[in-house]
């Protein structure tokens, strides 16, 4: 697998033509079509904007050359969608066939995916696909901090694991990290839980300054992928960032991030949706504060069900230990505007911190 530059840039011509008031609208839809938000939730220019050629040809050269650009392709079936809806809403927006005109770059890109043979829809949503998340609150100059990930569309991999594509509390936790939370990752020892495809890991390595990242998963198919999303990213060893699979309820063994790394705070995303993983799941909260009393625990979730959430909290309760909702700003719809990262608000994300009320007491039933 070859590494790829996963910045977004833009072309400079391109931006010269455009009117100022429309390039944040552009740039919001380059980053949400190269996170492969479905179609019919793209937040797209006006009509009218879409019209202008020099808009059009921003989105050539932004969107679909590929010939120079350095970002991974979406796939062809999803490239072929947003096109088409573009050359649609253009044509729509005609008022002299004659006058008016569609660049001759997307005319042409299109033609070429149409005559392309497409796998089915089924098929389609158990590849894996690139894609990338843009972070502007953690964007350094003008370039923006982005994360890219090979991950699959559907909800659950033909494997049977959810752990090879993004879950929403990831992108919301990656985010509180990235401000409110930097204390918890800066020069910090930071271990991850079902770290899936290694989304807040990376991100706390890569931009967040940790001293060390530990990310950990239950599936080796999992922890595996994990491993090339880092490499995707361009980080190595220098970057102090290690996969490594654990099963809830053992300790760490030896090896990089193992036994002899005490860890200042324990970071997972989406790992309370299965309450008979709840008892492992304490197991491993009492094995990492009997190591170090003082570990920082944050937990996001994604309230799917209300009822299975306080089984959590009780099972938590259960074994002495204090949760805390943690701050954070409301979830955005993709209605009011958010930036990047973008991902569904249909149900509510906690933060939530876990501490021990008491002198830490061995498991018994730790395996």
């Amino acid at each position: 697998m070859s590494e790829h530059n996963t910045g977004f840039s833009t072309t400079k011509t391109s931006v010269a033509l455009v009117a100022p008031s429309s390039l944040h609208e552009l740039e919001i839809l380059q980053q949400q079509y190269f996170q492969l938000v479905p179609v019919q939730k793209l937040r797209w220019p006006q009509n009218h904007v879409l019209k202008h050629i020099t808009v059009q040809d921003w989105i050539f050269f932004n969107m679909f050359d590929f010939d120079t650009m350095l970002l991974p392709q979406p796939p062809e079936r999803y490239q072929l969608q947003v096109l088409r809806k573009i050359v649609k809403v253009v044509e729509d927006e005609f008022d002299d066939p004659e006058l008016d005109e569609i660049s001759d770059c997307l005319i042409h890109t299109l033609s070429a995916l149409i005559s392309k043979p497409s796998n089915s829809e089924l098929d389609a949503a158990q590849q894996k696909a690139h894609v990338t998340y843009t972070f502007p609150s953690i964007a350094k100059g003008e370039k923006t901090a982005t994360v890219t990930l090979l991950e699959n569309q559907s909800v659950i991999a033909s494997s049977g694991t959810t752990g090879l594509r993004t879950w929403e509390a990831a992108l919301y936790l990656s985010e509180y990290l990235a401000s409110e939370g930097m204390k918890y990752i800066r020069g910090q020892n930071v271990l991850e839980l079902g770290a899936g495809t290694g989304l807040v890991s990376i991100v706390c390595s890569k931009y967040l300054e940790a001293s060390c990242v530990l990310a950990t998963d239950g599936s080796e198919d999992v922890v595996l992928a994990m491993e090339d999303n880092a490499f995707l990213n361009g980080i190595d060893k220098s970057h102090h960032l290690a996969c490594r699979v654990l099963r809830w309820g053992r300790p760490l063994d030896d090896g990089e991030g193992g036994v002899g790394t005490v860890y200042d705070t324990v970071l997972g995303a989406d790992i309370t949706f299965d309450d008979s993983l709840f008892p492992l799941l304490i197991s491993s909260f009492r094995i990492l504060l009997e190591k170090n009393p003082q570990i920082k625990i944050l937990i996001a979730s994604t309230i799917r069900n209300d009822d299975t959430f306080a089984k959590f909290e009780s099972a938590c309760e259960k074994a002495a230990f204090r949760l805390t909702r943690v701050p954070s700003r409301p979830v955005l719809s993709n209605a009011e505007k958010q930036e990047g990262p973008f991902y569904s608000s249909t149900s509510d994300i906690k933060i939530v911190s876990i501490e021990s009320t008491g002198p830490v007491q061995r498991d018994p039933f730790a395996i």
